[in-house]
Protein backbone atom coordinates (compact mmCIF):
# COMPACT_ATOMS: atom_id res chain seq x y z
CA UNK A 1 0.00 0.00 0.00
CA UNK A 2 1.08 3.54 -0.55
CA UNK A 3 0.37 6.77 1.30
CA UNK A 4 -2.63 7.50 -0.95
CA UNK A 5 -4.51 4.55 0.51
CA UNK A 6 -3.13 4.34 4.04
CA UNK A 7 -2.94 8.01 5.06
CA UNK A 8 -6.51 9.11 4.45
CA UNK A 9 -7.54 12.68 5.24
CA UNK A 10 -9.39 13.21 8.49
CA UNK A 11 -12.73 13.66 6.68
CA UNK A 12 -12.67 9.91 5.88
CA UNK A 13 -11.65 8.74 9.37
CA UNK A 14 -13.29 10.79 12.13
CA UNK A 15 -17.02 11.34 12.42
CA UNK A 16 -16.76 14.23 14.89
CA UNK A 17 -14.38 16.05 12.54
CA UNK A 18 -16.82 15.57 9.64
CA UNK A 19 -19.67 16.93 11.72
CA UNK A 20 -18.00 19.72 13.66
CA UNK A 21 -15.42 21.01 11.18
CA UNK A 22 -16.62 20.03 7.71
CA UNK A 23 -20.37 20.26 8.41
CA UNK A 24 -21.33 16.78 7.17
CA UNK A 25 -23.84 14.57 9.02
CA UNK A 26 -21.56 11.49 8.92
CA UNK A 27 -18.25 10.18 7.62
CA UNK A 28 -17.61 10.74 3.92
CA UNK A 29 -17.05 7.64 1.76
CA UNK A 30 -13.67 7.73 0.02
CA UNK A 31 -14.20 8.43 -3.71
CA UNK A 32 -11.60 5.90 -4.90
CA UNK A 33 -13.48 3.20 -2.95
CA UNK A 34 -16.60 3.92 -5.00
CA UNK A 35 -14.50 3.94 -8.17
CA UNK A 36 -13.23 0.49 -7.20
CA UNK A 37 -16.83 -0.70 -6.81
CA UNK A 38 -17.65 0.66 -10.27
CA UNK A 39 -14.54 -1.04 -11.66
CA UNK A 40 -15.76 -4.37 -10.30
CA UNK A 41 -19.21 -3.66 -11.76
CA UNK A 42 -17.56 -2.92 -15.12
CA UNK A 43 -15.78 -6.29 -15.04
CA UNK A 44 -19.08 -8.02 -14.21
CA UNK A 45 -20.72 -6.35 -17.24
CA UNK A 46 -17.85 -7.10 -19.60
CA UNK A 47 -18.86 -8.78 -22.85
CA UNK A 48 -17.41 -12.24 -23.55
CA UNK A 49 -13.85 -12.22 -24.87
CA UNK A 50 -13.20 -8.65 -23.78
CA UNK A 51 -11.03 -6.78 -21.34
CA UNK A 52 -11.26 -3.34 -19.77
CA UNK A 53 -8.88 -1.14 -21.75
CA UNK A 54 -9.78 2.27 -20.27
CA UNK A 55 -11.51 3.32 -17.06
CA UNK A 56 -12.14 6.91 -15.99
CA UNK A 57 -14.29 8.21 -13.17
CA UNK A 58 -15.34 11.42 -11.48
CA UNK A 59 -16.91 12.07 -8.09
CA UNK A 60 -19.81 14.52 -8.35
CA UNK A 61 -21.10 14.87 -4.78
CA UNK A 62 -20.06 13.45 -1.39
CA UNK A 63 -21.57 10.17 -0.20
CA UNK A 64 -21.94 9.65 3.54
CA UNK A 65 -21.43 6.31 5.29
CA UNK A 66 -25.06 6.32 6.45
CA UNK A 67 -26.39 6.59 2.87
CA UNK A 68 -27.32 3.59 0.74
CA UNK A 69 -26.00 3.55 -2.80
CA UNK A 70 -26.74 1.50 -5.90
CA UNK A 71 -24.57 0.83 -8.93
CA UNK A 72 -26.07 1.36 -12.36
CA UNK A 73 -25.01 1.18 -15.96
CA UNK A 74 -24.60 -1.06 -18.91
CA UNK A 75 -23.10 -1.40 -22.34
CA UNK A 76 -23.87 1.69 -24.36
CA UNK A 77 -22.32 1.59 -27.78
CA UNK A 78 -19.64 0.23 -30.04
CA UNK A 79 -17.03 2.93 -30.67
CA UNK A 80 -15.42 1.11 -33.54
CA UNK A 81 -14.69 -2.45 -34.53
CA UNK A 82 -13.34 -4.19 -31.46
CA UNK A 83 -14.18 -1.48 -28.89
CA UNK A 84 -17.31 -1.10 -26.74
CA UNK A 85 -18.05 1.69 -24.29
CA UNK A 86 -20.07 1.56 -21.10
CA UNK A 87 -21.29 4.29 -18.77
CA UNK A 88 -21.68 3.49 -15.08
CA UNK A 89 -22.70 5.50 -12.06
CA UNK A 90 -23.26 5.38 -8.31
CA UNK A 91 -26.68 6.65 -7.28
CA UNK A 92 -27.46 7.86 -3.78
CA UNK A 93 -30.48 6.39 -1.98
CA UNK A 94 -32.54 9.56 -2.22
CA UNK A 95 -31.69 10.33 -5.82
CA UNK A 96 -28.78 12.01 -7.43
CA UNK A 97 -25.75 10.64 -9.19
CA UNK A 98 -22.73 10.66 -6.89
CA UNK A 99 -19.98 9.14 -9.09
CA UNK A 100 -19.85 8.56 -12.82
CA UNK A 101 -17.50 6.38 -14.83
CA UNK A 102 -16.77 5.56 -18.45
CA UNK A 103 -15.33 2.19 -19.40
CA UNK A 104 -13.96 1.02 -22.72
CA UNK A 105 -13.67 -2.67 -23.48
CA UNK A 106 -11.41 -4.14 -26.13
CA UNK A 107 -12.85 -7.21 -27.80
CA UNK A 108 -10.19 -9.87 -28.24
Amino acid sequence: MNSRTTDLPTVFRRCRYCQDVEGYDDLVVHGPLMATLLGKHARDLAPPNSRVSKFSWRALVPVLCSERITLHGGLVQGLDEGTIESRLYVQKEHGGMAVEATVQYSIE
